[in-house]
Parts: structure tokens; sequence; C-alpha cells
């Protein structure tokens, strides 16, 4: 939460690193979905979809997130992310 964009870009960086899908993070990261920076999102909404996969709470949380905010501007975030939780990549 901290008032620096850049902190809070490089935050949820680190998370994918440390957190490992802790509820906390994952919590966190939804709420950085929210960001008024653009690069934030994309970053937060990258971090979810890394963590997250091949977790179904963590698939849970972020339906939970989108029907919460479908009606905000930022909700095409939540949808990537959901996109990346349960698209075969590979």
């Amino acid at each position: 939460r901290d008032k620096d964009s850049s902190v809070r870009l490089n935050a949820a960086n680190r998370l994918v690193k440390i957190a490992q899908g802790e509820p906390e993070v994952i919590t966190a990261l939804l709420d950085l979905l929210r960001d008024k920076y653009p690069s934030v999102r994309y970053t937060a909404a990258e971090t979810l979809g890394r963590i997250g996969k091949g977790k179904p709470y963590v698939v849970s949380l972020v339906e939970n997130w989108l029907e919460q905010n479908q009606d905000a501007e930022y909700v095409g975030n939540g949808i990537d992310v959901l996109w990346n939780l349960v698209a075969d990549n590979g």
C-alpha cells in the first residue's frame, strides 16, 4: 500500500517468490488489481496467474473478486487472471 507505484509493482513481483499462494498474499494481489497504475495492475495479474496455477482455492477467490467488482473499470484485470488460471497453456 505504499504511495510509490514502483514499490507496489516490485512487491507484486517479489511475492511470487516468497508467498507460494498464501491466502493473505492472494488477497493483497487482488487488491492491487484496482491500483490506479496499469503497470501495477498488470504485474499483480501476472503474479496471481503464476502463483495460483493448479490451486482451486485461488480460482475461487478470483471468481468471488470478479463477482464483487463486475461493474468496475478494472474488472478486465481479474478476467485476465482467471483466464491464466484455467487456460491450458501447454
